[in-house]
Formats: structure tokens, C-alpha cells, sequence
């Protein structure tokens, strides 16, 4: 009996030990089990993730970098482009503007009767012409431009001159000058036409030999100037280039259709040639002409 009871006392006593050594065990069993587990696992696919991210940022920077903005088209667009036009045309600015040309003329047909009473051709009394020619206008629209001429003209004396001569030509008058193309092209071929008055001025000096009161022959210088004038109707013709914003150059020809209408002369001393005034042989005439004009447009 007290073997079994010391048995007894000794089982319950041990009992609540081997308890919780069993628990400990088991504790410790599942610790291992997951953390074998764990290392088990594959690695979580970050690579997809960031590839999607990645993706995802370069749409979306693409799409911010080639879709502009409503607000930013309508700033860029110009105030004054028509709907739906698609393009932009600058407005032109009427104003003044001034030409000069050089050139070359000869003249066709009749130029009145000499004091002997002899009819002249014009080319006898000036076979060419150098004209220095002034333009001053107001350009009222791209392709029309209205104002005024004025040309001073010199050169040889023809066949008429006896002893020394010269001449000088002056004209001036109204003109418009109109554009084949707009404004703004580099290459414009333009006609124009005008209405003027011409003034020819022939002045001639001479030596005539007289008797003086002791009987010896004297030269005496006689001086005699003729001025004709008349009505002439210019017709032109040019083509410009563009050389600078405001500058424009380029040839032209220019033909006039004139009749002079008064024909006078002045001689000194007056007792030995004789003044009149006549229109006498006075008939239709022209000036042909070419040279290069320069207009600039400020």
C-alpha cells in the first residue's frame, strides 16, 4: 500500500510539468513549420507592378505633352483669322509714297515751224532725252496708288541748232498707278496713266557780223530761246521687285501722246531777229521712254 501510494503522490506531482514541457513542444513544433513555409513561398512579382506603374506615368506624361489645352489654342490663335479659314493675312496701311527714276527717251513726231517758217521734226531740235523724273502718291488701297509727277529733261541738240545750243524739258502733272498683284508679292507688274502739260524750252546763241559807225565789221552775239508747251497724255508700264519691306525696283516704259499748243519765240537783240508767238506746223508728237524706277513705301 505505500508503494502505491508514493506512486500516486509522485504521478500527481509530476503531472502539471509534463503538461506544460508537452505545450512548449508544440508551441515550438509550429514556429518551425511556418517559418519552413514561409521560406518555401516564391517572391512576391514586383516587375508586373512596375511595369504597369511605369506604363502607366509615360501615358499619362504623353498625353499632358501633345494634348495642348483649350486655353492654349485659344491664345496662339490670331484675333482677326476668319472661322474656320486656317490662315492669318495681314491688314495693308494706306499711305504716302515716293518714287525716282532714271531712263532714256526719244521722241516721235512734229515740233512746229522754225522762224524761217520751215517745218521741224522734234528729234531736230532734241534727238534724245535724260529724264529725272519724281513720283509723289498716296497709296489708297493694295493695288492703287494716286498723285503726282514731275520730270526735268535734258540732252543733245538736234540738227536745228545754228551755233550753240541747248534744251531742257519740264513736265508735270496728275497719275495712277495700278497693281497686277497684291501688295506683300516680291514680283508686281503695275500699268499707269496720267494727264500733264510739257513745257520745251530750245535756247540758241549765235554770232552775227555787222557794220559798226567806222564801217569795220564787229561780231554781235544774238540770243533767241523758243518755248513750246501742250497738253500730253502719259501711259506707263513697270514690273517691281521687292528689294526690303519698303523698297521696291524695277524697269518701266512710258510712251506720252502730246500736241503742243503754243509756240513762242524771244530774240536779243530784238532789232535784229524777230519775236512771235505761232502754232503754226504744230501737230502731235510722242515721247517713248525706258529706264529703272526705285519706290519706297514707308
Amino acid at each position: 500500500m505505500d508503494m502505491r501510494a508514493s506512486a500516486s503522490v509522485a504521478l500527481a506531482l509530476l503531472t502539471p510539468f509534463l503538461i506544460a514541457q508537452s505545450a512548449q513542444a508544440q508551441t515550438a513544433h509550429s514556429a518551425q513549420a511556418q517559418t519552413a513555409q514561409a521560406q518555401a513561398a516564391p517572391p512576391p512579382n514586383t516587375e508586373g507592378s512596375s511595369a504597369a506603374e511605369s506604363a502607366s506615368t509615360s501615358v499619362a506624361v504623353s498625353t499632358d505633352s501633345t494634348t495642348p489645352s483649350a486655353a492654349t489654342l485659344s491664345d496662339d490663335a490670331p484675333e482677326d483669322a476668319g472661322v474656320g479659314s486656317g490662315q492669318y493675312t495681314a491688314g495693308f496701311d494706306t499711305g504716302f509714297e515716293t518714287g525716282l527714276r532714271f531712263g532714256l527717251g526719244t521722241p516721235v513726231g512734229k515740233a512746229g515751224n522754225s522762224l524761217a517758217g520751215t517745218e521741224r521734226d522734234l528729234k531736230d531740235l532734241a534727238p534724245w532725252r535724260v529724264p529725272f523724273w519724281i513720283d509723289v502718291g498716296y497709296r489708297t488701297s493694295e493695288r492703287t496708288t494716286f498723285g503726282l509727277y514731275g520730270q526735268f529733261g535734258f540732252g543733245d541738240a538736234g540738227d536745228a541748232c545754228e551755233g550753240q545750243c541747248d534744251w531742257s524739258d519740264l513736265r508735270l502733272g496728275v497719275q495712277g498707278q495700278f497693281r497686277l498683284t497684291d501688295a506683300d508679292a516680291s514680283l508686281k507688274p503695275w500699268i499707269g496713266v496720267g494727264l500733264g502739260y510739257e513745257w520745251l524750252s530750245f535756247r540758241t546763241l549765235q554770232s552775227v557780223q555787222l557794220t559798226d559807225e567806222t564801217g569795220e565789221l564787229v561780231d554781235v552775239p544774238v540770243r533767241s530761246a523758243e518755248r513750246l508747251g501742250g497738253a500730253e497724255l502719259l501711259l506707263q508700264l513697270g514690273l517691281d521687285f521687292r528689294v526690303e519691306d519698303s523698297l521696291d525696283v524695277g524697269p518701266y516704259l512710258s510712251a506720252t501722246l502730246a500736241q503742243y499748243l503754243t509756240d513762242s519765240f524771244n530774240c536779243e537783240p530784238s532789232g535784229l531777229c524777230s519775236s512771235r508767238d505761232s502754232l503754226e506746223g504744230s501737230g502731235f508728237h510722242s515721247w517713248l521712254g525706258i529706264g529703272l524706277r526705285g519706290a519706297y513705301l514707308p
